[in-house]
């Protein structure tokens, strides 16, 4: 038995509204390998669900061979309307197990996040990068 043809389109018009509604993808951004080699950082994006809201970006510690890794830290790069770039984002080794994340929006302040790659890995937000 089919279904009457108003109650299809309803149906077709209801699954597309749910999908919108959904979070966008994760995107995959840049991977760096840790000093010692054991480990990599991936760098992922979540976009901005409508255009005055952030991007979220997370950094991620994924151990040498594992498919996924254990998210370190989730972040907000502001949207000023123009299209986003990974340009915008800066990692920088200040020691061998310490990572800053520098989020730099086109307009706005900069800021970011020291991470400590400890056991669990600590985490510091910085306001100036």
């Amino acid at each position: 038995m089919t279904a009457p043809r108003g109650r299809s389109r309803s149906g077709a018009a209801l699954l597309a509204l749910l999908a919108a509604c959904g979070q966008a993808p994760e995107q995959s951004l840049s991977e760096f390998a840790t000093p010692d080699g054991d480990s990599m950082l991936r760098l992922t994006m979540t976009p901005a669900a409508g255009s005055g809201d952030p991007h979220v970006i997370h950094l991620s510690l994924i151990p040498r061979g594992m498919a996924a890794g254990a998210p370190l830290v989730s972040t907000e790069l502001a949207n000023d309307g123009t299209p986003f770039s990974g340009d915008q984002i800066g990692l920088v080794w200040v020691a061998k197990r310490t990572v800053l994340m520098c989020l730099k929006p086109r307009q706005g302040a900069r800021h970011g996040v020291r991470v400590e790659l400890s056991d669990p890995p600590r985490v510091e937000q910085v306001s100036r990068c």
